[in-house]
């Protein structure tokens, strides 16, 4: 395949030097071998679970861009921020965690990719997409395939394959198909960069899923949607919004609230279609934020008289697991980290030899706390011990090693079972 397998345009002189630097691929050493297999001998190994899962035949995957957990369940002047989601939330069979701490560096939707899809942190600088391309990887994708013969994956976002050096990731993770831009009609313009908006986004989504090609009737598909609507500066057509806000409230802040309105409008209207389709009966859907979407504007969010009120403080995603095998409301924080088990779990991959390097909230041994990029420790820690802290803080550097020396190369999968 002809993907160019660097984001930066490589024919300039300022690219090839850039591609030059990136490509300082760390030998793979016994030192590092050792540092990287000590920190997995040390880290909790699964328990089986007190029950039984019984796995859907399908998995739909929203990555939703900069979604964060503080707009759900909440009304700002008597409105309702995300009325469709709420009213899902309350179904049964749904699975729900508001403090999913995100862990993205600066590579933000990529390093959210990566923390979903194979459980490794982000490298501590650059695009792993872009430094290390046709890295090996062990993935959720893997997984569904090993365990389903002749299962598909298919990954659709509105950007163009050479973003994020996506067409790579998407060979290295393991998706069988990737339907970028080209795939899709413009006729909603959304964001800085005149995106697809997340509306006609998912409704195309909706439509390819709807054929056999692509979503066969009785057979075994995990696909993901990436959105756009969400991206920083929150900025969407007038006719798009269907919600408003007064000017007492800092203008960011409104705006954010908007477009988390028109994507929990898309989202519930996809969500819809899909129910009405008997072929999906027995998938389930995973919604999710590829990160948190403030960065340094959010400290004067909510230390403005009426911001206090609204935004959190802290860079919380959520996780929505709809038609889950196991009904759970975990209130505790976990990281983005996290979630790569906990999907191995809910998908009956349990099996899978990588188990990545956080844990799936369904185990039982699980701590309530994360540690974010600028190492702080975000959640509750009584009862932790401080190695238990250090370990975390250092899976870290760990997975820089495991990346950026291509440690599963070598043959080792550092097997938690």
């Amino acid at each position: 395949t002809d993907y160019q397998t660097c984001g930066t345009r490589i024919y300039t002189i300022f690219g090839s030097l850039y591609y030059e630097h990136v490509q300082d691929k760390i030998e793979y050493t016994p030192q590092i071998k050792k540092e990287i297999e000590d920190w997995l001998s040390k880290h909790p190994r699964r328990q089986p679970l007190p029950f039984q899962i019984e796995a859907r035949d399908n998995c739909i995957i929203i990555l939703a861009e900069s979604f964060e957990s503080w707009v759900l369940e909440k009304s700002v002047e008597g409105k309702e921020i995300t009325p469709k989601l709420n009213r899902m939330l309350k179904e049964e069979n749904v699975l729900y965690a508001p403090y999913v701490q995100t862990q993205v560096k600066g590579s933000r939707s990529i390093d959210g990719q990566l923390l979903l899809h194979t459980g490794l942190l982000p490298i501590n600088y650059g695009a792993y997409s872009a430094r290390f391309p046709h890295h090996t990887y062990y993935s959720i994708d893997k997984a569904f395939k090993e365990k389903y013969e002749g299962g598909g994956t298919c990954c659709m976002t509105v950007d163009k394959k050479v973003v994020w050096n996506v067409a790579i990731v998407a060979q290295d993770f393991g998706y069988d198909k990737l339907l970028d831009k080209p795939y899709f009609v413009l006729d909603e313009k959304t964001g800085p960069r005149h995106r697809l908006g997340d509306v006609s986004f998912l409704r195309q989504c909706g439509e390819k899923l709807a054929t056999e090609e692509l979503f066969p009737t009785g057979g075994h598909t995990l696909v993901q949607c990436v959105t756009y609507s969400g991206h920083s500066p929150f900025i969407i057509p007038e006719e798009s919004k269907r919600i408003s806000f007064s000017d007492k409230l800092p203008e960011r802040l409104r705006n954010y609230m908007v477009v988390a309105n028109y994507t929990d409008y898309a989202i519930g209207q996809f969500i819809t279609f899909l129910r009405s389709q008997k072929k999906f009966e027995n998938t389930m859907i995973v919604i999710t934020g590829d990160h948190e979407g403030f960065g340094l504007t959010r400290k004067p969010l909510y230390e403005h008289a009426l911001g206090k009120d609204i935004i959190s403080p802290e860079r919380f995603t959520p996780l929505i697991v709809l038609n889950s095998p196991v009904h759970l409301r975990y209130e505790k924080v976990m990281g983005q980290v996290d979630l790569y088990p906990t999907l191995l779990d809910l998908l009956g991959a349990d099996d899978y030899p990588w188990r990545g390097l956080g844990e799936s909230i369904l185990s039982s041994g699980k701590k309530a706390f994360a540690i974010s990029p600028q190492m702080e420790i975000i959640g509750d820690t009584v009862g932790v011990s401080t190695a238990e802290i250090q370990h975390a803080k250092d899976a870290w550097r760990v997975s820089d090693l495991i990346i950026s020396c291509d440690y599963f190369a070598h043959g080792r999968t550092g097997d938690k079972k």
